[in-house]
């Protein structure tokens, strides 16, 4: 789509999309500069030259013969991290979460950590420092290298295997096969590592890369009161801080 077709879509498109981001409270709730107006405009007409057509047709017809007809993929994008964000709401899975935390011992470190000669002068900023020391040095294992589960030595990477009901039920749609490849002559050892996006799975397993990391750290963020934001991207999950 041409930049003018772009930019007449965004303007139809603008006010639906700002009620929508105000009740999600992804914008204030309070009337928009016309700064902010412009910016977001621009963003929407960024979406929109850059989207390819979806399956799902738009309300009400373009004005425009070049408009196209059906939605961009970009709003089926947002709908489900839309709903993503639902997930860490969940009150099971928070509490889930909390029994895997040492919630005492967590926030004592942080009120630890901003009475000392850190600058972090802000309590969330502290919480959520000591939370993510925590989450990456005691509770979560980034899966590089895998080990042969037999005789501990290097795999390799052979391809992708069907996933088993079990492994399907944790939402693993892909697995890796990684198959031993010893120094000293492989044994028959293999290690299946399934790419789970069930979050009680991954609190059992708490191995991954960056999308089971990002999951389950905006969750453990949620689970003590923090503010999350969660991103479609190679670094998908942030803490909100109001320092910066």
């Amino acid at each position: 789509m041409d930049a003018e077709s772009a930019h007449a879509l965004s303007l139809r498109l603008l006010p639906g999309l700002l009620v929508f981001a105000q009740r999600k409270r992804w914008a204030a709730p309070r009337p928009i500069t016309p700064r902010e107006l412009v910016q977001f405009q621009i963003l929407v007409a960024a979406m929109v030259i850059t989207a390819t057509p979806g399956a799902q047709p738009i309300a009400s017809a373009a004005s425009r013969d070049n408009i196209p007809r059906r939605e961009p993929n970009i709003f089926s994008t947002l709908r489900n991290l839309d709903k993503q964000m639902d997930i860490y709401e969940n009150r099971d899975l928070l509490d889930l979460a909390r029994e895997q935390i040492p919630m005492e011992r967590i926030r004592a470190e942080a009120t630890a950590l901003q009475q000392s000669d850190s600058p972090l002068a802000c309590e969330q900023d502290a919480l959520a420092q000591v939370l993510v020391h925590w989450f990456k040095h005691e509770y979560f294992k980034w899966a590089d290298p895998i080990k042969c589960p037999r005789c501990a030595g290097p795999t390799s990477a052979s391809g992708m295997v069907p996933p088993t009901p079990y492994e399907r039920s944790g939402g693993a749609g892909r697995v890796e096969l990684h198959v031993c490849r010893g120094e000293n002559g492989a044994c028959d050892g293999s290690f299946r590592f399934p790419r789970y996006n069930d979050l009680k799975y991954l609190m059992r397993t708490r191995i991954g890369r960056c999308g089971e990391w990002a999951n389950l750290y905006t969750l453990f963020l949620r689970a003590v009161g923090l503010r999350a934001r969660y991103g479609s991207g190679p670094i998908a999950s942030f803490h909100y801080t109001k320092q910066f």
